[in-house]
């Protein structure tokens, strides 16, 4: 059976949520002007490097390179604060 899982999204949020398909959808607020607010250009970057396969390649060897460093399964307690 299909889980739903609802999240509330404000109007600044950004969402990026990758399909087991290898699909992603996007929700990105529309914001002029040059002072870009992080969590949007972290959103961006995130895009940007999933449409990149020499980008994604850097991140899952950096990525990695860390589970083996920490001799930890890979999982998101690599993440510090990071809220699922």
């Amino acid at each position: 059976m299909k889980q739903v899982r609802k999240i509330k999204i404000e109007s600044a949020d950004a969402l990026v949520v990758l399909h087991p398909d290898g699909t992603y959808e996007t929700s990105l607020p529309e914001i002029a002007g040059d002072d870009l607010p992080e969590h949007l250009l972290t959103a961006a970057a995130v895009v940007h490097a999933l449409q990149n396969p020499e980008m994604m390649d850097a991140l899952f060897e950096n990525f990695h390179r860390q589970c083996q460093a920490l001799k930890e399964p890979k999982t998101l307690s690599l993440f510090p604060g990071l809220k699922t």
